[in-house]
């Protein structure tokens, strides 16, 4: 902050988390904020987005702490070697800059490599407070708007990700009626269609809210989304028997779902499809220490916010909010096939229809492959 100004600020770490440089990146009015930002793989450029000219600094809150109240989004571009001194960039060192006067931030930015449809590029998840408060804008190399998009069924956005194989974006974020339900919305490499999916722990959406905060393209395809869930707070607006369940912890009345008190969450990692957005599996994690090992009467608060592909493609890191801190899990990948698993069961058939046939806990594990038996 300069003269009372909350401006865009940039830090640069080495490998090793030295810090190399800090700086503000003073734009328009009194108040503004990097929301977010990305490295571009084609030529190691930085793209950076938030909001400029907002009138107030005091709700600079981002991901689950909120949104900030006024602003206009923008994403500047800046160039790998206007980084690389002992400072940091200005804005007159951008490549590009674009704005949206009618969006309040840019809550989430991804570069798009050159592979993708539609060429190299960025995708910016824009926000603002009026319905329909998601809108994506996929620029292209030179910052140009190749398309842009609003999506009413998704209402909050709160993370972008573009797919593995560069086919497409989906959005994390959550929304109602009823309640607040997770939602995740696919979207087509042009923008021209899209599919919105819910996000749910299950149990009744006026008690137990879920919200997603973060999401992550999976390595095999599919997005993985970083959520929470639980029961907000037992406030107005309930039913008499709601209120009551609220009350005793019952947000769930499924046969076997534990009681969990208004204010106490779980983490919730969500793996979706990549055409539909759905449901491939779900987890539920909280953190707990000696003193409190009972997982399920736990009253440790734990929600996932951000989720990130191992560098390895063998699982995922996952970034949470704590009742105390934060916290980080490794989640592992999918088991990998052992091609010689079923080598020696299927060298032992003499007969193309023998080979067929063979079975292992039920599925056909061989196939027959130039004359000869081979694991499938």
């Amino acid at each position: 902050a300069a003269s009372g100004r909350s401006e865009p600020y940039l830090t640069k770490l080495s490998a090793l988390g030295e810090e190399l440089w800090s700086g503000a990146v003073p734009l328009d009015g009194e108040h503004g904020a990097f929301e977010a930002l990305a490295v571009d793989p084609t030529d190691g450029g930085l793209l950076v987005g938030g909001f400029m000219a907002s009138s107030a600094a005091d709700e600079f809150t981002f991901k689950s702490a909120g949104n900030t109240p006024d602003g206009t989004a923008v994403v500047l571009k800046f160039a790998a070697a206007s980084l690389a001194g002992a400072a940091a960039p200005a804005r007159a060192d951008a490549v590009w800059e674009r704005s949206w006067p009618k969006h309040v931030s840019v809550k989430a930015l991804r570069a798009v490599p050159a592979a993708a449809t539609g060429g190299a590029g960025a995708v910016a998840l824009l926000w603002k407070e009026e319905e329909p408060s998601a809108s994506l804008v996929r620029l292209g190399g030179e910052g140009e708007t190749l398309w842009r998009e609003a999506f009413a069924e998704q209402h909050e956005g709160t993370d972008v990700a573009v797919a593995a194989d560069g086919s497409g974006f989906a959005i994390s974020g959550h929304g109602g009626p009823p309640g607040v339900q997770g939602r995740v919305t696919v979207v087509a490499a042009d923008g021209a269609s899209s599919t919105t999916a819910t996000v749910t722990l299950g149990g009744d959406p006026e008690l137990i809210f879920t919200e997603c905060w973060g999401i992550a393209a999976a390595p095999a395809g599919g997005f993985v989304l970083a959520c929470g869930a639980g029961i907000e707070e037992c406030g107005s607006g309930l039913s008499a028997s709601q209120l009551s369940d609220c009350r005793a912890g019952r947000g769930d009345p499924r046969a076997g779902a534990t009681p969990r008190a208004a204010g106490v969450w779980r983490s919730l990692v969500t793996k979706v499809d990549a055409t539909d957005g759905a449901l491939v599996y779900q987890r539920v994690d909280s953190w707990t220490d000696s003193s409190d090992p009972d997982f399920e009467a736990s009253e440790w608060s734990s929600a996932a916010e951000f989720v990130v592909p191992a560098a390895d493609g063998g699982g995922y890191f996952v970034l949470t909010d704590e009742s105390d801190g934060v916290g980080l899990i490794r989640l592992g990948g999918p088991k990998k096939k052992n091609p010689n698993k079923f080598k020696k069961l299927c060298k032992k058939k003499k007969s193309k229809k023998a080979c067929k046939k063979t079975k292992s806990g039920g599925k056909k594990v061989c196939k027959v492959k130039k004359g000869k038996c081979v694991p499938k």
